[in-house]
C-alpha cells in the first residue's frame, strides 16, 4: 500500500512540474513576442526597391509590389548577367583597281576561249634568285590568286583588246572592277586610233619639248629636255648602276638574245621611259641588244630624232617609240 501511494504522489509532482513549465513557456512567448517576430518596415523596403515595372521580372509578375520580394532575394540566387553585345562582323573584303595590275592581254576574238590576260598582284615582288615574273596568265572564268584578299572569290569575267573585267564576291557583296592597260603597253596599231593618229605613222605635230619625259598623243615617249641632260651627264658606270641589266640567253641555243632589266628606280627619268623590271631589251633601232657596252654606244652615237626599242614583256614582243628633243 505504501509503495502505491508514493508512486501516485511522484506522478502528481511530475505532472505539476510539466504543467508549470508549459505555463512558463506560454508566458515567455506572450511577453517576448515582439523580439521573436520583428515588424518589417514595408514602406522603407518599397522605397529602396523602387517603383514601377521591372525590366527583368523573372518568375515574379511585373507588379511593383513584387520588387520588395526581389530586393530581399529570398532564394539567394543571383540573376544571370546579360551577355555583352557581340561586335559586328568584319566587312567583306572588297577589290579595287589598286589590288591588281593588268600586264598583258591576249585577245583573239569576241567570246573566244583563247582570250586571256596576264594579271599581277600589286604587292607582288619579283624573286631576285629567279627569272619568273610575279602573276599568272588567266583565261575567262578562271579564279585569280590574290594572297592579300584571302577568302574573296576573284575571277576574270571578260577580256577585251585593251582592258578586262574582274568580278569578285558573291550575292549582295559581289562587284566588278575594270582594268585597263597603260598606253605604252598597248600595240602601236591600237594606240594610234586611241590617240587619233594613223597606224604606222607618227605625223602628229609635236609641241616644244617638255622638261620631263611624257607620253604624247602619238603614242610616243617624248624625251624631256631635263631628262636628256641628265642621261648625258651620267658616265657608263653610273648608267649601269642606275639601271642594272644582265644577259638573257635563249633556252635552246644558249645564245644571248637580249638584255634583261633587273630593276628600275621609282619616280626616276628611267621610269618615265616606260621601262619595267624584267623587261628584256631585244633591239634598238634594229640593232640586236647583245652587249651592254654596244647598246650604250649605239644610244650615245645616234643622230636620229627618234628611237625604236624592241622589248619583250611577259613573253610578248612590243616596241617602244621615243622622240628625242
Amino acid at each position: 500500500m505504501v509503495n502505491e501511494k508514493l508512486l501516485r504522489l511522484l506522478l502528481a509532482l511530475v505532472g505539476l512540474a510539466a504543467l508549470g513549465a508549459l505555463g512558463w513557456r506560454i508566458y515567455d512567448y506572450a511577453t517576448q513576442r515582439p523580439g521573436y517576430f520583428p515588424v518589417a518596415d514595408l514602406r522603407r523596403l518599397q522605397e529602396s526597391a523602387g517603383v514601377g515595372p521591372r525590366a527583368d521580372p523573372g518568375h515574379l509578375l511585373p507588379f511593383p509590389e513584387y520588387a520588395v520580394i526581389e530586393k530581399l532575394n529570398i532564394t539567394g540566387k543571383e540573376k544571370p548577367k546579360a551577355e555583352a553585345a557581340k561586335p559586328p562582323p568584319p566587312p567583306s573584303p572588297r577589290l579595287s583597281e589598286k589590288d591588281l595590275q593588268l600586264q598583258y592581254v591576249q585577245y583573239v576574238a569576241a567570246d573566244s576561249p583563247n582570250n586571256a590576260a596576264y594579271l599581277q598582284p600589286s604587292d607582288a615582288r619579283p624573286d631576285e634568285q629567279s627569272s619568273d615574273i610575279p602573276g599568272d596568265l588567266y583565261r575567262v572564268g578562271a579564279k585569280i590568286s590574290l594572297p592579300s584578299k584571302q577568302g574573296l572569290d576573284v575571277r576574270l569575267l571578260e577580256v577585251r583588246e585593251e582592258s578586262v573585267t574582274i568580278g569578285f564576291g558573291e550575292g549582295p557583296d559581289a562587284g566588278r572592277v575594270e582594268l585597263t592597260m597603260a598606253a605604252h603597253d598597248l600595240p602601236k596599231d591600237v594606240t594610234d586610233p586611241l590617240f587619233g593618229g594613223n597606224p604606222g605613222t607618227s605625223s602628229t605635230v609635236i609641241q616644244s619639248a617638255p622638261k620631263e619625259t611624257r607620253l604624247n598623243e602619238a603614242g610616243e615617249f617624248e624625251i624631256g629636255s631635263s631628262d636628256a641632260e641628265y642621261f648625258k651627264s651620267l658616265s657608263q658606270e653610273q648608267l649601269l648602276a642606275a639601271i642594272p641589266v644582265r644577259s638573257e640567253r635563249d633556252r635552246f641555243s644558249n645564245e644571248v638574245r637580249g638584255l634583261r632589266i633587273q630593276s628600275v628606280p621609282d619616280n626616276s627619268p628611267f621610269a618615265r621611259l616606260g621601262l619595267r623590271a624584267d623587261d628584256v631589251v631585244l633591239a634598238v633601232n634594229g640593232v640586236a641588244a647583245v652587249s651592254r657596252d654596244d647598246l650604250l654606244q649605239t644610244l650615245r652615237s645616234t643622230n636620229a630624232k627618234s628611237i625604236e626599242v624592241k622589248i619583250e614583256r611577259l613573253g610578248a614582243a612590243r616596241t617602244l617609240y621615243y622622240r628625242l628633243p
